[in-house]
């Protein structure tokens, strides 16, 4: 309830001005945009990051504006996994030099029980194709079922070396947040090749991702985001282009406590209110940021 009363107490932002130039503080307009959009949340039984009930609320939010709830709107919450996105590779007995690939790779105490289970793939095929038990729109293309491709045995990523996988870092002085912005864009053949593609912005949690001891599988540190994500093995099959920025920029860089929050060591996506009152508006720190990429790509600039 109280969410929802920020939502609606908060200007939206104009519709035929550029986000740069927007009244500092408002927001896309929820009920232009939210009617027709498509949710999916995802929590693990065994979370005990998020507390339980927290997508439940996210999606109550959005229930206010969806035309058709029920169609539109997906949560998974009984996949037996702790605080991550479970990947192909994930609660399956894999492991490497003897030690489980979940608790090495997967952000887990312990072996997860699953079942084994694609959410990358599971959320884009509810955002994106209108499954069957949605709408009855067209499913996504699934994508080529190799297990270096498709990561069902170790987080290998081979198809990144057919399609465009690129690192682009961007001085501060270039930017609009006055830090070094760096993201990575997976841009799939025939999106290159000038076809019409969609995008997806994917946001790693807090750490920019899971740490991999790549010391053991002999990969550069720069591709370790792209050895823990399986959102672009879908975007290839259905020209989607992937944006992955990381590096949220930290506030409190410059002053004598950097590392103070969730936003400082620890590097997270501020949904915490830290980089100021406008951090969830057009104008907040890290939206400024991701918007940076969003346009870079868009304009061509990569």
């Amino acid at each position: 309830g109280e969410l929802e009363k920020v939502v609606r107490a908060t200007p939206p932002c104009a519709r035929d001005r550029p986000w740069h130039s927007q009244v500092p503080g408002c927001i896309d307009d929820a009920e232009q945009h939210l009617p027709g959009a498509r949710a999916y949340a995802f929590r693990g039984r065994y979370d005990s990051t998020h507390r339980q009930g927290i997508c439940n609320n996210s999606l109550q939010l959005f229930r206010r504006w969806a035309r058709e709830p029920d169609k539109q709107l997906k949560l998974n919450g009984h996949t037996r996994i702790g605080h991550t996105t479970p990947m192909p590779w994930m609660c399956r007995g894999n492991t490497l030099n003897g030690e489980s690939l979940d608790t090495m790779l997967g952000h887990q105490s312990r072996p997860c029980e699953g079942p084994p289970m694609d959410g990358a793939g599971e959320c884009m095929r509810w955002v994106y194709g209108g499954s069957a038990e949605s709408n009855g729109g067209r499913e996504l293309n699934r994508p080529f079922v190799w297990d270096a491709w498709y990561q069902t045995k170790l987080p290998t990523d081979w198809l990144s070396q057919y399609h465009l996988h690129a690192r682009v870092e961007v001085p501060a002085r270039h930017g609009y947040t006055g830090q070094d912005n760096v993201f990575y864009a997976f841009i799939p053949r025939a999106c290159r090749k000038g076809a019409s593609c969609r995008l997806h912005v994917h946001l790693y949690g807090c750490h920019d991702a899971p740490h991999n001891p790549l010391d053991k599988m002999g990969y550069a540190r720069k591709d370790a985001r792209l050895l823990t994500s399986n959102y672009h093995v879908w975007a290839a099959s259905n020209n989607i282009v992937v944006l992955y920025p990381v590096s949220p920029a930290n506030p409190r860089l410059h002053s004598p406590h950097p590392d103070w929050g969730n936003t400082g060591t620890k590097a997270c996506w501020d949904a915490y209110g830290e980089t100021g009152r406008d951090y969830a508006t057009q104008t907040g720190l890290h939206m400024r940021q991701i918007r940076f990429a969003i346009d870079a790509l868009s304009r061509g600039k990569i």
